[in-house]
């Protein structure tokens, strides 16, 4: 089988990038800097700034890529906005009130750790960012229940999608930990928020009482999937009250966990299928469990860009086919212009907007993911892509390292673009990776068919 796509999913997702991010210590800077404050929406009462701020200090390494400078301040911001135990505060950086909670905070904290980490690897390690991110994990530890939720279950802040994201925290932990309860915690976290957080009507919503599946969350969920499961981790949970399962003594009793979790799995898939299903836009039609590629942002709904953009790469995930994703390329690259040689839809929607209210951070990572990663047989779309995304960020970071916020990035405010946005810039980081996507003919399951090989 061609596990090449696959591969480099699972790097980016739980490797990081082999690059130093930083030039440590920074040199001293003497005078101390105020920055305007950053456009927030819907939270007039918060004013985020960072006095003397690490990233104006920062002095790149010779020939560094400029994606990688960016990266670098970007990084300083998230360290310099860490609170001292640890977690990163929704209210202090500028979320909307229903973030301001614990929920929130969980999920604000899980994504800055995932990103700090992953900007650290063995060949090229980053000791600050790397401690910084471990004691972000270990107060989302504390907020842990017993049967491997995360936070208040019931509560505000949109529980579910923290959970899947203090999944990925502690599974990028536990890669660079000799502390085996990292991976066992992680396990835990993931299987209950893949198993038993579902929307009722399939996929995955923001909260335990979803109805409806959310597009974003549902691709989130898809990430988490594969990067689990090719982690080698097993999603069965048959006492969800938090007993941990005894490890199987025989051969007999490891064929029938493989088979169980196999079966888990099926059951989590089938549940992304069903989740994109419902999100199908109005108007498009698929054969039977297959999807129309064209999503809305709600069941019913018109076609929407950002639902397809995240929709195209949660469907490739679980079917990486490229007849899969074929419909969604066509809908969201538009036609091609030979004169210029891109796409012109992009730029309608790759775009800083006045505030910057013109493009979601966290669609600018799943196009990035999708184009840079799984479809490079076509470089004209790389070439958009990147030509679009790389000025728009560039000229919109701030001193401190982070970005304005505005749109409906600023429900999370000035952390969770800035850290969406540090992922975003590390994958555009020349040179492209080169795989083409693999065959239709090819089927490749997000875990290895046959059963892990059988103790002497």
């Amino acid at each position: 089988m061609n596990f090449r796509a696959i591969s480099i999913l699972v790097s980016a997702l739980a490797a990081g990038v082999v690059v130093s991010l930083f030039t440590w210590p920074p040199p001293a800077v003497e005078r101390p800097v105020s920055l305007p404050p950053p456009v927030v929406d819907d939270a007039p009462d918060v004013d985020f700034r960072i006095t003397n701020p690490s990233a104006v200090k920062y002095v790149p390494p010779k020939d560094r890529f400029d994606e990688l400078q960016l990266c670098d301040k970007a990084v300083l911001f998230l360290l310099d906005s860490q609170e001292s135990d640890g977690h990163w505060s929704s209210a202090r950086t500028g979320a909307a009130k229903a973030f301001q909670n614990l929920n929130g905070d969980i999920g604000l904290t899980a994504i800055a750790a995932y990103v700090l980490m992953t900007s650290s690897t063995k060949d090229s390690p980053n000791p600050r960012a790397v401690a910084a991110g471990g004691k972000a994990v270990r107060w989302i530890e504390s907020k842990m229940n017993a049967d491997g939720t995360v936070g208040e279950l019931n509560g505000p802040g949109e529980q579910v999608f923290s959970q899947f994201l203090a999944g990925a925290a502690f599974m990028q932990a536990a890669g660079m930990s000799t502390r085996e309860s990292l991976r066992k915690e992680g396990q835990k976290v993931i299987a209950v928020s893949l198993m038993k957080m579902r929307a009722k009507n399939g996929g995955y919503g923001p909260d335990m009482n979803s109805v409806e599946p959310r597009m974003d969350v549902l691709t989130w969920a898809a990430c988490i999937c594969k990067f689990a499961s090719n982690e080698g981790l097993y999603f069965e949970l048959p006492q969800f009250g938090g007993a941990e399962l005894p490890e199987p003594k025989d051969d007999k009793a490891r064929d029938a966990r493989y088979k169980a979790h196999r079966a888990a799995e099926d059951e989590i898939l089938n549940n992304i299928r069903t989740g994109l299903k419902r999100l199908e836009a109005a108007g498009t039609s698929a054969p039977e469990g297959k999807s129309s590629g064209v999503f809305a942002q709600q069941p019913g709904g018109a076609a929407d860009w950002n639902a397809t953009i995240a929709g195209m790469l949660a469907n490739f995930l679980i079917s990486p086919q490229r007849s899969t994703v074929a419909p969604s390329l066509e809908f969201v690259f538009g036609p091609f212009d030979a004169k210029s040689e891109n796409y012109p839809r992009i730029a309608e929607f790759v775009r800083w907007g006045e505030r910057g209210e013109g493009y979601r951070s966290d669609v600018a990572w799943f196009g990035t993911f999708a184009v840079s990663y799984l479809f490079t047989d076509d470089k004209f779309q790389h070439k958009t892509w990147a030509g679009l995304m790389r000025p728009l960020l560039k000229s919109h970071q701030q001193p401190d390292g982070g970005w304005p916020v505005a749109g409906d990035d600023a429900q999370r405010g000035r952390v969770w673009r800035t850290a969406m946005h540090t992922l975003t810039l590390i994958q555009l980081a020349p040179p492209p990776p080169p795989p083409a996507p693999p065959e239709d003919t090819i089927n490749t399951p997000a875990v290895p068919a046959d059963p892990p090989p059988r103790a002497k």
